[in-house]
């Protein structure tokens, strides 16, 4: 038996993977369980293969923060949501539900710079008003902050939070739909709109 990758697409956002196992005598493909021990030997060797490299996947998607964080930090982030993906898989279909609750609760790098630039603002103005008007230099230089990261992508704290591990919403909804697919969320949608929104949403 040989293993293939595919890649397919999940509704609405995001690459998923999906693997299947085709025998060498010509008969047809048969997915891959959980609980198979084919699937838990090859995995750990098969997930490298899914990779592409960041830069090609940065342009691909067109994802403005890929594009300005240092190639190394987005392989860095890359290696560990593969890592993760693997040993969640390995443990089996609780595991993933449970991930896949903790991924709904992950934070993207846009809501921390929101809420980030939100409480400094917050902060410059009382110190403003309680010690000295030159502390409205501070939510200043946070409103410049957000109006450069709205317009070319990028702005100074976003390199800070991208060494920290935080991802963009593409990166986290990539190992949600990954993780979806190896549980074999998408195996039998059979072309029904109405399943294929319940697969992509729960």
């Amino acid at each position: 038996m040989s293993l293939r990758m595919t890649e397919g697409r999940g509704f609405a956002a995001g690459r998923v993977m999906s693997l299947e196992v085709r025998e060498l005598r010509g008969r047809p493909p048969a997915p891959f369980t959980l609980h198979s021990s084919l699937f838990r030997a090859r995995l750990l060797r098969s997930v490298p293969a899914m990779s592409v490299s960041s830069e090609e996947r940065s342009h691909r998607e067109a994802d403005r923060v890929r594009l300005h964080t240092n190639p190394e930090v987005n392989e860095k982030i890359d290696r560990e949501t593969e890592q993760t993906i693997t040993r969640t898989a390995l443990a089996g279909p609780g595991a993933i539900q449970m991930r896949l609750d903790q991924l709904d609760r992950e934070w993207d790098i846009e809501r921390k710079l929101e809420a980030n630039a939100s409480t400094l603002g917050f902060i410059g103005v009382l110190l403003a008003a309680l010690v000295s008007p030159w502390w409205l230099i501070l939510p200043g230089i946070v409103t410049f902050f957000l109006f450069q990261h709205a317009v070319q992508g990028w702005c100074p704290p976003l390199t800070i939070f991208r060494r920290m591990g935080t991802r963009t919403r593409k990166e986290i909804d990539r190992e949600k739909f990954a993780l979806k697919a190896l549980r074999g969320d998408f195996s039998s949608l059979d072309g029904n709109a109405k399943r294929a929104m319940e697969a992509a949403t729960t």
